[in-house]
């Protein structure tokens, strides 16, 4: 017995390794061998969900069955058909691509839309006017019964259309006319009255009829006909849809009745099912979900233009929880005639336990059309303890910022099979499910805690889970911009700092840091604005940080402020006399500066206290200076700090010489004199 792990139980089939049997029409064939009977059977093991894939050709010769086809769907533009309008509207390139495939050039394609207004009796049997708008008269059965006399209009709206066929959009082969056609139509109205349009419209040869073209009619509602129209009230069925069925079958056409059951509730429209029970040619068809009218309207042209599908049932099998195709035979997916090989897919699920130790299931493929023609293969599955698969959960990095790429890796393990799906949880309300996804992605978009959990299953059911706490880190603040006024001056220079900053993950600022750059302490506050005092000269460069309350912002950049402290430049005193003033000079680095000057004695007794101005220029302080002596002139600024303050300078004051009296000269004395005078002059010239 070959087991199988559920990963590989697909039906595989190698078209390089086929041997023909020549007298088969049909071969059907799973893991590239004629399983033909029970005993040759396929094995799996289970219990577990299973996709089976397989793949189907046959050698059949295509039978002519081309011919040349005018089909016209009815829409009804009700307010509750909107959904069908667009379903038919996105499906009709890939309708039209199909009848091209299987019939090139025969089908052309015309839709009539109409908008019906429901009208009251007035309580007398007589409808209101129609304003206009072509009326739908009633029968006279109808108009015995006021509960059931329904009358309506219903217009003709001009989807690009001529003057003549205000409600057509005319037959035409090309589906983009059709698409931006279809795309002008807006639901809009209540009744639908689609039995009496199908008597209409086939009576009317404005509709370009091709006398050798097959007619069909496609109806397409979302419930049974209005009761204007209704065939399940013996009052009106041998009015509307009698009238439907004989002109059906007096011009040979289809018909095909396309409903909606919503909800998955089931029940037939009668009025379609009366009018083929008339003998009309067609069928009818229900979808719970306007994404199957397409595969639906694909059906019915194919019973004209000759369908070539192929169809697997299941033949024989326990009857489990979930069968093949919605109804237990019917696969979901029908396979194309083709020369070459073509894949189909079966699902099927098997029971947690069973009572035998494996079941037996019989496949068998068919023609559509041709039922005789097919060929049959079987599946063993074996039910045995699936050993459930193990997984753990890492990401990277360990701590990421929001905005930032995070890694997940899932780390499973199965020892009796592959693991076949991954379904992921971010935590953050995303998810994501692949049959194939062990490493995966994802971004988060906001600090936080999040709770990441990945599930995997085995290909026979089995799960296992796991299960990490991600941290999404917080953004700290951006760097703060700062500014300083003034940004230069004289010592003691007071300054005003201010600070902006803007968080990533918009949280507020709620503490600031500042930096003064002077050696006075850190300085911490909950402001974004401070006054500080540089007392010193030199330059410092000042910045400030922001913390959101979890992290710090960096430093922003320095911001350098001069302070230059106050000097004296320039301290001059002369030397005086006793009984005088003496003359001082004073000169600041700032010259609109004030000096204080004290002049003492030798002992350092305070004589005078005087103030000059900081200009560089002498003046005579007011002071006269009694005695002699040593004395000492002590210079300040005036109301500011200075770095070479006090200064002392020394300096005298001296006694004045004393008065030499000159005799008054007498005339006697005089003449002694000059007589001295000549006698030494004499001499001289002697000599």
């Amino acid at each position: 017995m070959k087991k199988k792990a559920l990963a590989l139980a697909f039906f595989l089939l190698l078209a390089g390794s086929i041997v023909w049997a020549a007298e088969k029409d049909v071969i059907l064939q799973i893991n590239g061998e004629d399983a033909d009977i029970d005993a040759n059977a396929v094995e799996v093991i289970g219990p577990g969900e299973f996709h089976l894939t397989g793949m189907v050709k046959n050698n059949l010769l295509a039978e002519d069955t081309h011919k040349n086809l005018d089909l016209v769907f009815i829409l009804d533009a009700s307010g509750s058909m909107q959904g069908e309008i667009d379903a038919v509207r996105d499906s009709i390139n890939e309708i039209i691509a199909y009848v091209n495939t299987e019939c090139p050039g025969c089908m052309r394609v015309s839709i009539y839309v109409f908008e019906a207004i429901p009208a009251s009796t007035g309580g007398g049997g007589t409808p209101p006017p129609c304003h206009g708008k072509a009326c739908l008269e009633p029968s006279s059965p109808e108009t015995e019964n006021t509960e059931t006399a329904y009358f309506g209009c219903f217009s003709k709206k001009g989807y690009c259309a001529g003057d003549n066929d205000k409600g057509l959009i005319p037959f035409t082969t090309n589906a983009d006319t059709l698409k931006e056609c279809l795309a002008l139509v807006v639901a809009n109205g209540s009744v639908e009255p689609w039995a009496r349009l199908t008597y209409e419209i086939l009576n009317d040869n404005s509709f370009g009829w091709r006398s050798d073209a097959v007619k069909a009619m496609v109806v397409i509602t979302d419930e049974p006909a209005d009761p204007c129209s209704s065939c399940d009230k013996a009052s009106c069925h041998s009015h509307y849809c009698s009238q439907a069925a004989n002109t059906l079958l007096s011009k040979d056409a289809y018909f095909f009745g396309i409903y909606g059951i919503y909800g998955g509730a089931p029940g037939v429209d009668l009025d379609m099912q009366k009018i083929l029970d008339a003998g009309v040619k067609g069928d009818m068809y229900s979808y719970d979900n306007t994404s199957e009218i397409k595969e639906k309207i694909l059906q019915a042209i194919g019973t004209i233009i000759g369908s070539d599908d192929f169809v697997v049932t299941k033949e024989l099998g326990p009857d489990w929880e979930s069968n093949i195709g919605a109804t237990g035979f019917s696969v979901p997916q029908v396979v194309r005639r083709d020369p070459n090989w073509r894949e189909f897919q079966i699902d099927l699920k098997t029971p947690d336990t069973y009572d035998q130790d494996f079941a037996m299931f019989e496949y068998k493929i068919a023609m559509v059309d041709d039922p005789s023609k097919y060929d049959v293969a079987w599946l063993k599955v074996i039910m045995g303890e699936n050993k459930l698969p193990t997984v753990s959960l890492s990401h990277e990095p360990e701590e990421p910022l929001p905005g930032e790429e995070v890694v997940f890796t899932a780390d499973a393990l199965d020892e009796d099979g592959t693991i076949v799906a991954y379904r992921w949880n971010f935590g953050d309300g995303e998810t994501k499910e692949c049959a194939d996804c062990a490493v995966v992605s994802h971004t988060y978009a906001a600090k936080g805690e999040y709770l990441v959990s990945v599930e995997v299953e085995d290909d026979r059911g089995g799960k296992a889970a796991a299960t990490e706490n991600l941290k999404i880190k917080n953004r700290p603040p951006n760097k703060p911009v700062v500014t300083i006024s003034p940004t230069s001056g004289f010592a003691p220079l007071e300054t005003t700092m201010n600070a902006t900053a803007t968080d990533p993950d918009n949280d507020p600022i709620v503490q600031w840091q500042w930096d003064y750059d002077d050696y006075t302490p850190m300085d911490t506050c909950d402001c974004s604005s401070r006054n500080h005092t540089y007392t010193s000269d030199g330059s410092f460069s000042a910045m400030a940080r922001a913390s959101d309350g979890e992290d710090w912002s960096e430093w922003s950049d320095p911001i350098v402020t001069v302070s230059i402290k106050n000097v004296l430049t320039a301290f001059r005193v002369q030397d005086t006399n006793v009984g005088k003033k003496t003359l001082m000079l004073v000169s600041c680095t700032d010259q609109t500066l004030t000096a204080l000057v004290e002049i003492m004695d030798s002992e350092g007794t305070l004589l005078k206290t005087v103030e000059r101005e900081c200009n560089g220029l002498w003046s005579e302080p007011d002071y006269v200076f009694g005695e002699s002596g040593i004395y000492m002139a002590r210079a300040s600024i005036k109301g500011k700090q200075c770095s070479n303050c006090p200064k002392t300078i020394y300096f005298r004051a001296i006694a004045p010489f004393p008065e030499i009296k000159t005799p008054d000269a007498s005339p006697l004395s005089a003449a002694a004199v000059l007589a001295a005078v000549l006698i030494l002059t004499g001499r001289k010239k002697k000599k």
